[in-house]
């Protein structure tokens, strides 16, 4: 029996098609002067431009050309989470250190406009009976969107907290897209694959830091024109790769590495098994060199969880993954005693003055929540209103001058109280607890893919909630996207019907996949 292809009513033939026999034969010349002319002015814009440029000059020629444009869009996207290719429309403060200081469009951003419009025109022109799904996770994300704006009539800046906004209603439709219309193994695939291609780029990036110590000047990747100096190594920079500092790296890779090393389980050759492992054993390295310590221990918690799981689900056995166990024992060992002098000095030898900051500052947050307890200060507003506060707590450490510029506290419970209320934070918990619960269910599935990725979300999920103990890195863009795309296929896993799916959407269109 034929399956049904979606993207067949975009293929070229029905695209192009008319009465006249002429018509096909003009399309040609007429995509030729238009890329080539948009091409001319695209090259002569700076590459970050150009590159934003030449995917929306491309867009209409995919989607001609090939039926299967969805996917490729599908693929743009969830590269766009670790590949930020952005161009600032409107930047209001851009040294704004927890959360946005502009509105950026994203080379994904264009990718997930055309995947909304093919969505709504399956809504309303081929009245597809399940394109919108509602579950009780749904309600919640919609509570906690709502008690954010609420959030906006108590800010200290009103203008920040919108900026921000935004983008929690660009994530939500994030969410909402890939809940709702990830069908198949096949898309699961694409979206692992395509987040591990665009995480490779981040961690050669990052190696390449470590070994120069410094930025090497990618700077339309994302890559920051200075490391935040600190104590590791004797005062040589912690690198962060494409991403906002060493912790936001650390956390986003807390989310990748159970994604990387359960795919192994679950790939179909041993190329794609040897790409899988070698994004996790690179990626556990570049974890190691942030000397994130928050990071490190989401990672010890969660990787211990993730081998529980592998072994209660019967993926990992010692007689058919020894080599398993050996090469991550003998990664895990020989960058443990490369780095070991520079590690022990970041756990035993660190300054106090990190400790005694952000102990000031959860005081600072304590004090905030209980002046504002039910809206907060705003989303995105805590460090312009921790300025106002922090000069009325006592401060006997001395240690005001470290944190005057951007207070902001490492911590991300306190920081959603602070910004959005005691309710709002609820909420959040209700949500991560609620994806943990799914992605639970998920590991009981029989399907291999669906089990593998729900061990690994679960991992991380578990991992996340102790890192950020420590840590914001949520409120960053990196982190911020992968865990709301994360939380969509956390949904979606429950929705997919693995009888069916295993014996047939393992081909899409008659073509292996």
């Amino acid at each position: 029996m034929q399956t049904w292809n979606p993207f067949r009513q975009l293929a070229v033939r029905d695209i192009v098609r008319d009465d006249s026999a002429s018509a096909s034969p003009l399309v040609i010349p007429a995509l030729g002067i238009t890329l080539g002319t948009g091409l001319f002015f695209l090259l002569l814009l700076p590459f970050k431009y150009a590159v934003i440029g030449i995917f929306v000059l491309f867009a209409p020629l995919v989607a001609m050309l090939t039926g299967l444009w969805r996917t490729a869009f599908l693929t743009v996207l969830v590269l766009g989470i670790p590949l930020q290719l952005k161009k600032t429309l409107y930047g209001y403060t851009l040294g704004h250190i927890c959360g946005p200081g502009g509105i950026d469009f994203t080379m994904a951003d264009g990718a997930l406009i055309l995947l909304l419009v093919h969505w709504l025109y399956r809504i309303v022109v081929q009245k597809h009976r399940t394109f919108l799904t509602v579950s009780r996770i749904d309600l919640w994300i919609l509570l906690f969107i709502f008690l954010n704006g609420i959030s906006l009539l108590s800010g200290t800046d009103l203008t920040l907290g919108i900026i921000d906004f935004i983008r929690v209603i660009k994530v939500a439709f994030i969410y909402l897209y890939l809940a709702n219309n990830i069908k198949t193994l096949t898309d699961l695939r694409i979206i692992v694959a395509a987040l591990l291609a665009g995480t490779l780029v981040h961690i050669a990036i990052s190696v390449v830091q470590y070994r120069l110590g410094h930025p090497i000047g990618l700077v339309f990747l994302g890559e920051v024109s200075q490391f935040g100096f600190g104590d590791f190594g004797g005062g040589l920079s912690r690198p962060s790769g494409i991403m906002q500092g060493a912790n936001t790296s650390a956390t986003f890779l807390l989310g990748i590495l159970p994604l990387a090393f359960t795919a192994a389980f679950w790939a179909r050759n041993r190329l794609m098994k040897s790409f899988d492992l070698l994004i996790f054993f690179s990626g556990l390295i570049t974890l190691i060199i942030t000397s994130s310590r928050g990071g490190w221990l989401g990672f010890a918690f969660a990787g211990l969880i993730m081998l529980i799981l592998l072994v209660r689900r019967g993926y990992l056995k010692y007689r058919s993954h020894y080599l398993y166990a050996l090469g991550m024992g003998a990664v895990i060992f020989s960058a443990v005693a490369y780095l070991s002098p520079k590690i022990i000095d970041r756990l035993m030898n660190a300054s106090s003055i990190p400790t005694h900051t952000r102990t000031f500052l959860n005081r600072t947050a304590l004090s905030i929540i209980g002046e504002n307890p039910f809206t907060g200060v705003g989303l995105n507003n805590f460090a312009e209103h921790a300025g106002r506060v922090i000069r009325g707590i006592s401060d006997p450490e001395h240690i005001f001058r470290y944190i005057a510029e951007n207070p902001v506290v490492h911590n991300l419970y306190l920081l959603i109280a602070a910004e959005t209320g005691i309710v709002s934070l609820i909420v959040f918990m209700v949500i991560v607890f609620s994806l943990m619960r799914l992605a639970w269910n998920a590991t009981k599935n029989n399907s291999p893919v669906i089990a593998g990725i729900g061990i690994a979300i679960f991992s991380f999920l578990s991992g996340f909630l102790v890192a950020e103990l420590f840590d914001f890195s949520y409120r960053l863009d990196h982190v911020f996207y992968l865990f709301w795309s994360l939380a969509g296929m956390t949904v979606a896993l429950g929705r997919i019907s693995t009888p069916e799916v295993d014996e047939m959407d393992n081909t899409e269109d008659g073509r292996a996949v």
